[in-house]
């Protein structure tokens, strides 16, 4: 039904007149002998301007009911004032709560008559003019479509209210036979109407259907809920249907990957794996189940349920790193002889256990290469070497796209633009949305892991659109939010970030997706941080660390680390950054686990610039100057070894500091301009405001005002503890 706003007193008093005199009654001239009322005011006034009671109380005869609960009883005497006919057809009409194709409505209808009724002296029961009788009583409204609905929703309120349990029943069963027999309705709106009518076989039929659809219209979350209201109207049934069930259960567990709810999804299929009869299908099922909990951050409980899958198809897991790493090293020589060349074979042509080897190795691959590199490389490395044999397209671009992406995060781009030539040649031969997602994720990563950031977060934002209605991406989802945000870090969208991280993070608890909440916050955190709210980014990184506790090193506790370090340098606190720096770099597991992140994470240079940031505030002791001045220049030989695209234009911003700190600001300044050239071709925006800082202090008025148009853009009302941050020098230099 349509909402009207309330109209002035004037037209209020207009419409009851123009009613009253369609009634063929004045509306000058009081009716009530108390008062001096004329009928039309008194309508207008006790209807406070609403269209749909001045119409009910001009019809109901009454220009003195105004409550709800009275025009209520106005609109049920009018009802019950009805020949059966037309109270039949409304009955159905107001039942079916919407607009309803008219053939549907009069079937229904006509069907809730008691059969004396359904024709007089051996005439068919007038539908046109019962239906006109109510379309004059302004109790229903027909459509230019056909259509018919309630002409108010008080009218089908009470219109629905007025009807015994039993009638209301019937009038549902009623519609959902004319929705099939017409074959005019939604699957889902049959169902509702056979579960309200309490034939809930039909029910469980309709809402099976109407979930099936809903799958394949990669609805997700209408499919799930659709799912679960089927398996709830099985669990009232008289006799168990446990083969049916168990597939509502597997279409339920599938449609909660596609919606990112890993952990619930895993549940249910480690629940199907228990009671399943064949072997390799109860293999698959737990082969699910790790790979969902690993890839929403449950890395131990994943690993404890791929494990004795691994084991019953014979193929070995390292449990140590140590063992981990000389296993990952043999099979990378075995690929350099052996090169990425192979024959593509359909799965049919293919030993079915070979392909389990490598499902069962790819299970939990994907997962944990966003957590860790040691264990993933070995997955990695033994799964390339099986794929590249078995030669089956789909395993294939998951093992070529990784191979591609190691080899770009060290440096050989070359080789990895190759593979991913060779995964995307394979594309034309797989249906499945998610292979595609993988290589659009992937384009993406290498991006990123280039430098070419701004391209980066265009297409890392690009590809969250086309994951929306995507099957069994929900994994790509929380991995590519998480790189595309840290990737708008590095580029300085502080302004975005802090918009947008509050929502991004609320929706990674409600999916129970635990690695994506330690990393976005972190994100988070460092964000408050550079907005004055240090203290609350410390509380946060803190809890944060309480809720990530996995048996081993992981990218996240690197992630959180680095976070550590650059919230306590925003806070002057470069003691404390030194500190957060040691924790890692004195942890052998934790440097490893360091150097082998990808992108973005670059310990030297984060103590390097907190000693500069130690050097230039006077917290280090000056008896240590020296020895913290040759670990600086100790850490820059480092990073000048780096093949990590930020590494080049964060050691020229370093060389300037160390300059500056040194007392040499000839060199400061032109280091810092030739870095300023580095971080605009790479537009790292809050790195360069931040040099253009330091350059304005000694005279470029232009780098000033440039730097300020980023700050204001950026809302930083006081940016000094990000410039200290990002490009540290003494006081008297700035």
């Amino acid at each position: 039904s349509l909402e009207l706003a309330p109209l002035s007193a004037e037209d209020a008093r207009a419409l009851a007149q123009a009613l009253l005199a369609r009634q063929g009654r004045t509306g000058a001239g009081p009716t009530d002998p108390t008062s001096d009322e004329a009928p039309a005011e008194a309508v207008a006034r006790r209807a406070q301007g609403n269209p749909f009671y001045i119409g009910q109380m001009v019809l109901g005869d009454d220009p003195h009911e105004s409550s709800d609960a009275s025009l209520d009883r106005l609109v049920a005497r009018r009802i019950v004032a009805l020949d059966p006919g037309p109270r039949a057809l409304l009955a159905a009409v107001a039942v079916a709560s919407g607009p309803t194709p008219l053939p549907v409505v009069l079937a229904a209808g006509l069907a809730a008559l008691p059969p004396e009724l359904r024709a007089e002296n051996g005439q068919t029961f007038d539908e046109a003019a019962a239906l006109g009788n109510l379309e004059r009583e302004n109790l229903l409204i027909r459509h230019e479509d056909g259509r018919v609905e309630s002409a108010h929703d008080r009218i089908r309120a009470v219109a629905v209210g007025e009807l015994p349990p039993h009638e209301l029943a019937a009038t549902h069963l009623a519609l959902a036979a004319a929705y099939e027999r017409h074959g005019a309705g939604e699957a889902q709106a049959i169902a509702e109407h056979y579960a309200l009518g309490g034939d809930e076989q039909r029910a469980l039929e309709y809402t099976e259907r109407a979930a099936d659809e809903a799958a394949q219209a990669l609805a997700f979350e209408r499919a799930t809920e659709l799912y679960r209201r089927a398996l709830a109207i099985l669990g009232r049934a008289d006799e168990p249907d446990t083969s049916r069930r168990r597939q509502l259960e597997l279409a339920l567990a599938k449609q909660l990957v596609d919606m990112g709810r890993g952990g619930e999804a895993a549940d249910r299929f480690e629940a199907l794996a228990r009671t399943a009869e064949d072997p390799r299908a109860a293999r698959d099922l737990r082969r699910r189940a790790a790979s969902e909990r690993v890839k929403i951050g449950l890395l131990d409980e994943g690993m404890d349920t791929i494990t004795p899958v691994l084991r019953e198809i014979g193929v070995w897991q390292p449990r140590g790193v140590g063992m981990a790493i000389l296993s990952t090293v043999w099979h990378r020589l075995c690929l350099i002889v052996r090169g990425h060349a192979f024959e593509r074979r359909a799965e049919a042509d293919i030993d079915p256990d070979l392909l389990e080897r490598i499902d069962s190795l790819l299970a939990t691959k994907t997962g944990l290469s966003h957590h860790e590199a040691i264990f993933a490389g070995y997955q990695q490395s033994r799964a390339m070497r099986l794929a590249l044999r078995a030669g089956e397209p789909k395993r294939l671009i998951r093992c070529l796209v990784h191979d591609a992406s190691i080899f770009v995060a060290i440096g050989r781009r070359e080789k990895g633009r190759e593979l991913m030539t060779a995964a995307r040649e394979l594309l034309p031969h797989i249906e499945e949305p998610e292979y595609h997602r993988v290589v659009e994720y992937v384009t993406a990563n290498h991006l990123d892991h280039s430098g070419r950031w701004p391209e980066a977060a265009e297409a890392f934002a690009a590809l969250q659109v086309r994951l929306e209605t995507s099957p069994n991406s929900g994994w790509i989802r929380g991995a590519s939010t998480v790189q595309w945000n840290w990737v708008r870090k590095i580029l300085g969208r502080y302004g975005e970030l802090r918009a947008e991280l509050p929502e991004l993070l609320a929706v990674a608890r409600d999916l129970g997706q635990h690695h994506v909440g330690v990393s976005l916050g972190s994100l988070h955190a460092l964000t408050l941080a550079v907005y004055g709210e240090g203290e609350d980014a410390l509380l946060r990184l803190d809890a944060l660390a309480r809720q990530w506790h996995p048996r081993q090193v992981t990218f996240q506790h690197i992630v959180l680390a680095m976070s550590r370090v650059e919230v306590s340098l925003l806070m002057g606190d470069a003691p404390g950054a030194l500190d957060a720096v040691a924790a890692v770099l004195d942890d052998w597991r934790a440097k490893v686990v360091a150097n082998m992140m990808p992108s973005h994470v670059e310990f030297h240079e984060l103590r390097a610039r907190a000693q500069l940031a130690a050097l230039a505030d006077g917290s280090q002791p000056s008896s240590d100057r020296g020895r913290a001045l040759a670990r600086v220049r100790k850490d820059l030989a480092k990073l000048a070894k780096s093949h990590k695209p930020q590494a080049a234009p964060l050691r020229a911003i370093l060389l300037g500091s160390l300059s500056a700190v040194e007392g040499d600001e000839s060199a400061a300044e032109q280091t810092w301009r030739e870095a300023a050239e580095r971080l605009e071709a790479h537009d790292m925006q809050a790195h360069l405001a931040a040099v253009r800082v330091r350059l304005a202090a000694r005279g470029d008025a232009g780098a000033a005002a440039a730097a300020q148009a980023y700050f204001e853009a950026q809302g930083l009302d006081d940016p000094q503890p990000l410039i200290a941050t990002l490009v540290p020098a003494p006081r008297r230099s700035s």
